[in-house]
């Protein structure tokens, strides 16, 4: 696990090949269908390019769209194992009804549709890595789909020259602030993917619940939630970013200020950086590493996903 972490950067330097590039359409509006890490590009293009069109759909079939925005789409299938049932099941109902489609994949059932359909795809290279810790070149992939070449020039450029290292020791303290409580991740409506990206890595790598939640709807609802004895069971991680909005961040200060004085624990991570695409990605690594040591505090040495895949086991019975 360490070592792809470490390896992390070298995802923006793979080469990617569009496959039936000839047969890509050019649209103005984009669903993806893709689960659990397989859609995490999907929401870090929309952190990078909000004023897209990019829809994640999570679930079975098709999104309840007009005709005409059918006709006006690129459903694009996304999926690590290319076996995931609802991606599948995406992409065939995509085809029964005529839709412009794209693949992203690395191997399975899916990548064989596109192949032997003539269907515009991308091949990711066979990586030794857990499909949660894919989205650097998920999201290459997705840039070449799109044709969104300044992104992907930007990602090229800055990916590689981030250092993991830097990054470690910070995760480790995160870490040890966890241990035997419920992390709450907190943070901005615009860092929303962040705050997702993390509770994937908290649950999967860590073995963790995790939630997490945004200002300022929070602040109208979920923190009325937490009285009684329950400090001791939870620790709150606000992120900080000094692009939010001054209300923001006055309301996170607030909030910190009312609930420490409730005996609640805070750690808190700075998104900081020259950029926001060396922001977004120091986060994401931060991420990983903070997982990583929890996993290895709580004595979880297999960052495999047994359970999830016992379930996948049961549900093709």
């Amino acid at each position: 696990m360490e070592d792809s972490i470490r390896n992390f950067p070298k995802q923006f330097s793979l080469e990617l090949v569009l496959e039936n590039g000839d047969r890509l359409p050019k649209k103005k509006r984009f669903v993806l269908g893709g689960m659990g890490g397989s859609h995490l590009s999907a929401s870090l293009y929309n952190t990078f390019r909000p004023e897209v069109s990019l829809l994640i759909h999570k679930n079975y079939g098709l999104p309840t769209l007009s005709e005409e925005d059918k006709k006006e789409t690129l459903f694009i299938a996304s999926s690590f194992s290319g076996e995931t049932e609802e991606t599948l099941s995406f992409a065939e109902e995509a085809m029964k009804q005529g839709l412009s489609l794209a693949v992203i994949a690395e191997r399975g059932p899916l990548l064989s549709l596109a192949k032997q359909n003539g269907i515009p795809c991308i091949d990711i290279p066979d990586l030794p890595i857990e499909p949660r810790q894919a989205s650097p070149v998920f999201l290459l992939a997705l840039c070449l789909l799109l044709g969104d070449k300044a992104l992907e020039e930007d990602l090229r450029k800055i990916g590689p020259t981030i250092d993991p290292e830097i990054l470690r020791e910070e995760g480790k303290v995160l870490a040890e602030s966890l241990r035997g409580k419920t992390p709450l991740l907190y943070g901005s409506v615009e860092n929303r993917t962040l705050l997702q990206n993390w509770k994937v890595k908290l649950n999967e790598t860590a073995k963790s619940p995790c939630f997490f939640n945004v200002f300022p709807e929070l602040n109208h609802n979920e923190m009325e939630g937490f009285g009684g004895d329950s400090a001791d069971k939870f620790h709150f991680i606000l992120f900080l970013d000094e692009a939010d909005h001054s209300r923001t961040k006055k309301r996170m200060r607030i909030f910190e200020n009312l609930f420490s004085a409730r005996g609640f624990s805070f750690s808190k991570v700075e998104i900081s950086g020259e950029a926001r695409t060396e922001k977004i990605l120091r986060v994401i690594l931060l991420g990983e590493w903070m997982a990583l040591f929890l996993a290895e505090k709580n004595g979880i040495l297999n960052h495999d996903t047994p359970l999830i895949r016992e379930f996948k086991e049961k549900l093709r019975e």
